[in-house]
């Protein structure tokens, strides 16, 4: 009895600390950094009612793509868009680059954000951030209908620092040594 109960309490500990276990996981804005203004836009919609088979399925009798398949496959054609439109230039100075965060369309062992920087001052800045928003609100009905996914959690998670400099004209992304501003350590 007691072991049921510990590997029960072992197993809510796993999926509280890899996010999964339900909707309740935090959001992340589609704009990390800079002044671009909130998206007032509304994502695009993807039925929730199966498609006819004539309809989605080129070929008759071919399996009907799942909602979680089809969210998936909206969110992935609005992540190209995104990309496109986050460009990495011009700039001046350093708040004049910022980093979009587009959040996993899974929840399991190696979902991870994605990072995109780019500008804040290009003509497509507000364009992309409002596809960021967009691409956000479908990977978060995605994960609402995930598959249940019985792989394990490798939560641990660490990285370099990093920094966001204006380097030429273009938002580069900076790490390590570089990102602090110190001289690289020398072996004596």
């Amino acid at each position: 009895m007691k072991l049921r109960l510990f590997l029960g309490m072992l197993t809510l500990s796993l999926l509280a600390a890899c996010g999964g276990g339900g909707s309740d996981s935090p959001v992340v804005a589609g704009a990390s950094t800079g002044g671009t203004p909130a998206s007032s836009a509304s994502s695009p919609a993807v039925s929730a009612s199966a498609p006819s088979a004539t309809a989605s399925s080129p070929v008759a009798g071919a399996p009907v793509p799942s909602l979680y398949d089809r969210l998936v496959d909206a969110a992935e054609a609005k992540r190209k868009e995104v990309e496109a439109l986050a460009v990495d230039g011009p700039c001046e100075t350093d708040n004049q680059c910022g980093t979009l965060i587009l959040e996993p369309t899974y929840i399991g062992p190696m979902s991870k954000a994605q990072e995109i920087d780019y500008s804040l001052v290009s003509s497509t800045a507000l364009a992309a951030s409002v596809a960021a928003d967009q691409y956000n609100d479908l990977a978060r009905q995605a994960v609402a209908v995930q598959p249940p996914d019985n792989s394990m959690c490798a939560c641990t998670t660490w990285g370099l620092p990093t920094a966001l400099r204006c380097i030429s004209r273009k938002c580069v992304r900076l790490y390590g040594w570089d990102a602090m501003n110190l001289p690289s350590p020398t072996l004596e």
